[in-house]
């Protein structure tokens, strides 16, 4: 008995024909590029990461297709052999025969797999970047982007305020647990960077910190942004939610962090527990360029999942602009709870348990 090879060549492509020709017709959300595990596909698929496993399904089928005709050419040999042993040993004699055949056609398999699988992935389109009012979906390392384009130093007044209508500053990343790193000189060297000044510093290493959701806050480019607006006179007012007291140690270290660096250039407010706190939905920024007030603001997609809603920056030139900017800067504000020294005497040292 013989494999033919050319037979199983075509079924293959039909089937990979049929995957992509349903893959035309498939619209899907985009992906963070911050999520992006697989190194091949972003090597090989520069592109914009799409939500879609569709492109497996080629390697699922030449899997199948290759398990079943391994299993069908022992089964004709099993008929024919009086053990499962006697059928192994013709096959693998039938292959050794065969060997350079089959190392081509495997070769041919594996690329035409790779190239279908690409194709596929590239036939997938993606939902439209924008809404039917105009404004645009993004995902949460493009959003990242915008805000520190927004916040260029040269685009905000010196000695101007900067407001940040946030949730618990996750943008910003955590704060690692130190004592949790097992390399002695890689736990006093983060050590020693975060107990130090922030005015030209690096990340210690790679593996510091480990095990966080979030990056370190050492390695955030919004962090080090707003380090580098200190400098120019910047102070920040920041709307956000209220840390929990019994848990939200990490949103605690974050806060205590952020006062210990920015120091009487950060005042903080937190939204009423109820009331708020958890209905509110839009985060943003205000700041002061040229003298005129700009906003810019995102909120979640309600419809699809980590993408997320943002219009077009607004500038205090009409009275509709005029007064949206008011009731957040001045009239949320003021709504807000103040925290007082107190409070963030708290924070510095749940911060300080990580240096000291």
């Amino acid at each position: 008995m013989q494999v033919d090879f050319v037979k199983i060549f075509i079924e293959l492509i039909l089937f990979y024909i049929n995957i992509l020709l349903i893959a035309k017709g498939q619209k899907v959300n985009r992906l963070d590029e911050n999520e992006r595990k697989n190194r091949f596909l972003k090597f090989v698929i520069p592109d914009v990461r799409k939500d879609t496993k569709l492109h497996f399904s080629v390697l699922f089928i030449a899997i199948i297709v290759i398990v079943l005709e391994i299993v069908y050419a022992f089964w004709g040999y099993g008929k024919s052999c009086n053990s499962f042993g006697q059928a192994f040993i013709n096959v693998s004699n039938q292959i050794s025969q065969n060997f350079g055949t089959v190392i081509i056609c495997a070769i041919v398999f594996v690329v035409c797999t790779v190239l279908f699988m690409i194709i596929t992935y590239r036939s997938v389109g993606v939902i439209s970047q924008t809404d039917g009012d105009g404004n645009r979906r993004l995902t949460v390392s493009e959003i990242d982007n915008e805000y520190i384009e927004f916040s260029k130093p040269e685009s905000i007044d010196g000695h101007s305020n900067l407001l940040l209508i946030a949730g618990d500053l996750s943008f910003l990343g955590d704060i690692p647990d130190i004592e949790s790193i097992k390399n002695r000189k890689t736990r006093e060297t983060c050590k020693k960077m975060f107990s130090e000044s922030c005015s030209d510093y690096e990340c210690c290493t790679k593996k510091c910190p480990p095990n966080l959701k979030n990056k370190c806050i050492r390695k955030s480019k919004q962090f080090e942004q707003l380090v580098e607006l200190r400098k120019n006179g910047i102070t920040f007012h920041i709307i956000c939610k209220e840390p929990n007291l019994s848990n939200d140690i990490q949103y605690k270290r974050r806060l205590g962090f952020l006062k210990t660096i920015l120091e009487d250039n950060l005042s903080i407010h937190f939204l009423p527990k109820d009331t708020l706190e958890s209905g509110i939905c839009v985060l943003g920024r205000i700041k002061v360029n040229g003298g005129i007030k700009q906003l810019f603001w995102h909120w979640k997609d309600p419809e699809q999942h980590r993408i997320y809603i943002v219009p077009e920056p607004k500038k205090v030139d009409s009275s509709e602009n005029k007064t949206l900017i008011y009731l957040l800067e001045t009239v949320l504000w003021q709504f807000a709870k103040e925290a007082d020294q107190s409070l963030f005497n708290g924070y510095i040292k749940e911060y300080e348990k990580v240096i000291n």
